[in-house]
C-alpha cells in the first residue's frame, strides 16, 4: 500500500508539473496520502523489530531467524506436528554435542523412547530443575503443554556408581523430585533425587547408595502426612 501511495504521488506530481495537468488540490492529497503510507510502513516495521527481538529473547536465536526467513522447520512446529522440548541437563553436563539425538519418553511410562533433535540453547531456565537448559523438537503426537518427561543423553563417559530407583518411588513437590529413604524402623528422610537421569521407566541416581531401603508403596502418602504434621504443629504454635 505504500509503494502504490508513493507511485500515484509520483504520478500526480508529473503532472502537475506538466503545464498544471493535475490540479494542485490533487497533489496535496496525493502528498498527504504518501506520507500517510511512509508513517504507516515505519509503524509496521517497527513492530515487526520488537516482535523479532521478543521472539529472540523468549526462544532463542534459532527460532528468531526461522522467523525472518519462513522455513519448513518453523512450519512444522506452528502447524502442531512438532513440538518444542524444554530440557534441563544434569549440573555435570554443560551442553549437548552437536546433532546429539535425545531419547526421552513420558515421565512414568515404559512406552518405548521418542527421539528429539537439539534445536539451541534455551533462554529460560526450569524454577523447579538446576543445570543448563536447551529446547529440542519431536514429533508431537501424544505431547501436550505442562508434561514432564525424562530423557537421556549418551555421554561417553565412564561409567557411574548409583542405585536404579522405581517410578513408584518418585513423588514430586515443588518442582523436583523425591525418594523417601527409611532410616529406621519408624522414621524415614525424603531426599531429592536431583542427579537421577531416567532409564525407561525407572531412574538412576548416583546420590544413593546400595542397600538403602527406598519406600516403593505408600511414598505419596509419606508426602501428604509429612506435610500435614507440619500444619499441625503450626497450628499448635
Amino acid at each position: 500500500h505504500a509503494a502504490r501511495s508513493i507511485a500515484e504521488h509520483r504520478r500526480v506530481l508529473a503532472l502537475y508539473e506538466d503545464d498544471r495537468n493535475a490540479s494542485e488540490r490533487a497533489l496535496h492529497a496525493a502528498e498527504a496520502e504518501r506520507r500517510a503510507a511512509e508513517a504507516r510502513l515505519a509503524g509496521a516495521e517497527a513492530a515487526l523489530a520488537a516482535a523479532r527481538e521478543a521472539l529472540r529473547l523468549e526462544w532463542g536465536d534459532t527460532l528468531e531467524r526461522w522467523a525472518e526467513t519462513g522455513t519448513p522447520e518453523l512450519a512444522r512446529l506452528l502447524d502442531g506436528a512438532e513440538a518444542l522440548l524444554l530440557v534441563t541437563l544434569r549440573l555435570a553436563d554443560s551442553a549437548p554435542r552437536p546433532m546429539q539425538v535425545l531419547e526421552f519418553s513420558p515421565a512414568g511410562s515404559r512406552e518405548k523412547p521418542r527421539r528429539a533433535q537439539p534445536l539451541s540453547a534455551a533462554t529460560r531456565a526450569d524454577p523447579g530443575l538446576p543445570g543448563a537448559t536447551w529446547l529440542y523438537r519431536a514429533p508431537a503426537a501424544g505431547l501436550r503443554a505442562g508434561m514432564r518427561i525424562t530423557g537421556r543423553l549418551p555421554t561417553g563417559q565412564d561409567a557411574e556408581d548409583g542405585v536404579l530407583v522405581p517410578a513408584a518411588a518418585v513423588v514430586w513437590h515443588a518442582g523436583k523430585a523425591w525418594v523417601y529413604v527409611q532410616e529406621a524402623a519408624d522414621r524415614f528422610e525424603r531426599r531429592a533425587i536431583e542427579a537421577a537421569t531416567a532409564v525407561g521407566a525407572d531412574w538412576f541416581e548416583t546420590g544413593l547408595e546400595a542397600g538403602e531401603r527406598v519406600v516403593v508403596s505408600g511414598a505419596q502418602l509419606l508426602l501428604s502426612e509429612e506435610f500435614r504434621g507440619r500444619i499441625t504443629n503450626e497450628n499448635e504454635d
